[in-house]
């Protein structure tokens, strides 16, 4: 693989990784839109913005895997185990 071609695998990754969350949502709560927006557009910023070698960068991808996921746990805690904590 190229160093080019491999320059879109953080990007794409992000903008397939939100596809997941999007064909889902009919299974996921509904505030799961907002955790695929989040990854479609870091996915698209980081196609847009970062090209080369520093798309290959850890934190390219790495940063918003953290903050996706945090967010997705964040919104499964507050609709899912929030009435189980208070039982």
């Amino acid at each position: 693989m190229t160093d080019r071609a491999a320059g879109v695998l953080p990007g794409l990754w992000q903008v397939l990784y939100s596809l997941g969350i999007f064909a889902s949502r009919r299974l996921l709560p509904r505030s799961m839109f907002g955790v695929a927006v989040f990854y479609l557009l870091t996915g698209l910023g980081t196609l847009a913005l970062i090209q080369g070698q520093r798309a290959l960068n850890p934190w390219a991808m790495g940063l918003p895997f953290c903050v996706g996921q945090l967010l997705a746990a964040a919104v499964l805690y507050r609709t899912l185990e929030r009435d189980h904590d208070a039982a």
